[in-house]
């Protein structure tokens, strides 16, 4: 899930910002986005909830180029795939965020065997990791561990490097 691109075309699509989705992902060079973009947090907060409350942030948006096939061919290759993300630490909407999670997933034919929904990704054991923010890996607990590529961490991993190394 492009969670970055979902913002940048709920944001536009409701007037939030007048600058068009290609241009915001051009700008998009930290994980404070909304500095980049110029829109106050508490501003940039309140579309985030709404955009879950509608179900438009985690329910809708662009899928990751090469996630859903290289997740594939993990599966075949009997991968057990265990999806951890932090989405559920953000304003109360617990309900919401696992739906909008489980109807993305479903709709998107993303394979896994577990959804975890869980702040501290390093009390998870796991063969390999594969997330885009550093401090969410742990060698104590990660034997592989994949930045993956985002304009927030400067790393160039790609669905075909992890492919390439597992």
């Amino acid at each position: 899930y492009d969670w970055t691109r979902s913002m940048a075309n709920w944001l536009y699509y409701n007037k939030a910002t007048t600058t068009a989705p290609p241009r915001l992902m051009e700008l998009y060079n930290q994980w404070a986005v909304w500095e980049d973009w110029n829109i106050p947090k508490g501003e940039f907060d309140r579309w985030w909830r709404l955009g879950i409350e509608e179900g438009a942030i985690y329910g809708k948006g662009p899928i990751i180029p090469g996630a859903r096939e290289a997740l594939w061919r993990l599966s075949d290759a009997e991968w057990h795939i265990h999806i951890a993300t932090s989405r559920l630490t953000k304003f109360g909407l617990h309900d919401k965020v696992v739906q909008n999670t489980a109807q993305w997933l479903r709709e998107n034919n993303i394979p896994y065997r577990d959804l975890s929904f869980v702040d501290d990704k390093t009390r998870i054991m796991a063969d390999a990791i594969v997330d885009d923010k550093a401090s969410n890996m742990d060698p104590r607990v990660h034997g592989r561990m994949f930045l993956f590529g985002a304009p927030h961490n400067g790393s160039d991993v790609t669905w075909d490097t992890i492919l390439a190394e597992l």
